[in-house]
């Protein structure tokens, strides 16, 4: 919960300092997000994913389904780049039509948008 209220404070400076044109103030903010992410999401997993790997396949197929169906559009043209990147092989982790429009139509622009996030600072 703290790590929460940490992140969402760090957004906000960000984001104000980014308003205000004072990018000299983003370092900070960005340096405590970054940390206390990795460390949340390091906490996380380590519960989650044990937890995930008792669901069985079919009811973790169903609620993904109804989790991309409940998507906004815009998050739909992210979602199938997103699901497979960086995995050296994707094959069978989705349909075949959907790996393709992924790969084709909308890796260029999931891969414009970490341009930002990833980008040098």
């Amino acid at each position: 919960m703290q790590d929460h209220v940490a992140l969402d404070d760090s957004m906000f400076r960000v984001t104000t300092a980014l308003k205000d044109g004072r990018a000299e103030l983003i370092g900070g903010p960005v340096d405590t997000f970054d940390t206390v992410l990795h460390r949340h999401l390091h906490v996380e997993e380590e519960l989650t994913f044990p937890a995930f790997a008792r669901v069985p396949a079919g009811v973790f197929a169903a609620l993904e389904r109804r989790v991309l169906a409940a998507a906004p559009l815009r998050g739909k043209r992210v979602l199938p780049p997103w699901l497979v990147d960086g995995l050296p092989q994707p094959d069978g982790l989705m349909p075949g039509p959907v790996r393709l429009v992924g790969r084709t139509l909308l890796e260029g622009a999931y891969r414009r948008s970490l341009t930002g996030i990833l980008g040098p600072r």
